[in-house]
């Protein structure tokens, strides 16, 4: 294996954090069925930004 350069590093963590701010304010915006609808309708918003 190669090592990560510090740009793919910076990138990864830069998603990490962005995903972990979108489930907080998710979960803050009502309540949850279950969790499967909840990653299904996170996906559903999603989609259109790949």
């Amino acid at each position: 294996m190669t090592a990560i350069s510090t740009k793919e590093r910076v990138m990864a963590r830069s998603l990490a954090r962005q995903v972990v701010e979108t489930l907080i304010v998710a979960t803050l915006a009502g309540p949850i069925g279950s969790r499967e609808d909840f990653l299904d309708g996170l996906l559903d918003r999603g989609a259109p930004l790949i």
